[in-house]
């Protein structure tokens, strides 16, 4: 699915409602209709457009309070080996560049200006999971 194409699945009004519904408590398609006061059918058809496509990987980032600052935690699941491997590398090479940015300092010139290093660490079978805290302002 192009980015494109995923802007507009989601700008849809009542694909916005259904995300908001489910976001924090899974529903029936039963409840979702009653809610959004549509039918079963239609929920299913809209559910259908907001399917990620086969072998798309996902990226769930979470915010949480921590000490006056802010843990950000990303897990990124589903990728194929050779990208699972970039990314192992690049989140916490960017994580660190935005909690500089995030916290008034200046990350400098991106030292992957012209790519990363051609070493990535080994893949495991796990999400790429990174972790960084922002200090309290």
């Amino acid at each position: 699915m192009s980015a494109e194409a995923a802007l507009r699945a989601l700008a849809e009004p009542r694909r916005q409602q259904i995300l908001r519904l489910v976001r924090a408590t899974p529903r029936s398609v039963g409840e979702i209709a009653e809610q959004v006061d549509i039918t079963q059918q239609a929920v299913s058809q809209h559910l259908q457009v907001l399917r990620l496509p086969p072998g798309a990987s996902t990226v769930e980032v979470t915010l949480t309070p921590h000490h006056g600052g802010t843990t950000v935690t990303i897990v990124h699941a589903g990728l194929p080996a050779p990208e699972d491997r970039q990314h192992r590398l690049g989140w916490p090479h960017f994580l660190e560049r935005l909690v500089l940015a995030a916290t008034g300092g200046d990350p400098g010139p991106d030292p992957w200006a012209d790519g990363p290093p051609a070493t990535p660490p080994a893949t495991s079978p796990h999400p790429t999971i990174s972790e960084r805290r922002t200090p309290a302002e």
